[in-house]
């Protein structure tokens, strides 16, 4: 079984650092590759983005339900040991609980945690979920995750801001997939504890618009772990998909500069 991993080549004078991209919940190495890859690449950055097994073009060999944190926690480990160096982090979502749980046991350069999972946990935002939408709970009950964001109008109010284009959210509607009900149960008390957090150069990043992980649980996050906080203004949940995805880009590259 191989993890798919896409690479970008950096343009212009190549920076020291490389960068690895680590999706959320039911996406892939494409949602970087769109936008966020290019970016990167612009500004000098030799860039990588995974696909966790059972997303994107990463199989699986047992069914998406039953994968693992852990599972998830060993597709990121093995793709950082086979890179040329220790990576800068920059992760969305419930890839930036896997890179927390990373941070329990091994170092990076430096991180980005993009509207993520906090190390608290994610049980305020599913009772948000299932208590405001009323598709949520029936398709929680049924162990099919994909039934939040499988239509235009799901994954809008889960993902993106009122003013994204048509086209921008059919694509990425198209695209999205499932989700691991265990790594669901597991992200409701993730248990993080803290080593590595703290003694790396950390950039907690929300969105003042998101639908998933608000404002006040980003702060928290920054907190716990004596990182930069900043919000991205007029900004939903897919930080690097969404009406101002340029912006976010150069608001990461000039923190890391």
């Amino acid at each position: 079984m191989s993890t798919e991993l896409i690479k970008k080549e950096a343009k212009g004078e190549k920076k020291a650092d490389i960068i690895l991209f680590v999706h959320g919940a039911w996406h892939g190495a494409w949602v970087w590759e769109k936008y966020f890859m290019e970016y990167f690449s612009e500004a000098g950055y030799e860039s990588y983005a995974l696909s966790f097994r059972g997303h994107g073009n990463s199989p699986s060999k047992k069914g998406l339900n039953r994968i693992s944190m852990k599972d998830y926690l060993k597709d990121l480990i093995d793709v950082i040991d086979n890179l040329e160096q220790e990576p800068i982090i920059i992760a969305h979502c419930m890839g930036g609980l896997v890179v927390q749980k990373y941070l329990e046991q091994r170092s990076c350069k430096k991180v980005v945690l993009m509207a993520s999972i906090p190390p608290q946990g994610a049980l305020r935002t599913i009772l948000n979920v299932n208590l405001t939408r009323y598709y949520a709970l029936v398709n929680v009950l049924r162990l099919n995750l994909y039934g939040l964001v499988n239509s235009p109008s799901k994954a809008k109010w889960a993902l993106f801001s009122d003013t994204i284009s048509e086209e921008e959210l059919t694509d990425c509607t198209e695209r999205v997939g499932g989700e691991s009900f265990r790594v669901f149960l597991e992200m409701i008390v993730p248990n993080v504890k803290v080593n590595y957090h703290d003694k790396i150069p950390m950039l907690v990043l929300g969105a003042e618009n998101d639908n998933i992980i608000t404002v006040k649980e980003n702060k928290k996050t920054a907190k716990k772990y004596k990182a930069e906080l900043k919000i991205m203004p007029n900004t939903a949940h897919n930080l690097m998909l969404d009406v101002e995805n340029k912006l976010v880009a150069n608001e990461i590259i000039s923190w890391l500069d």
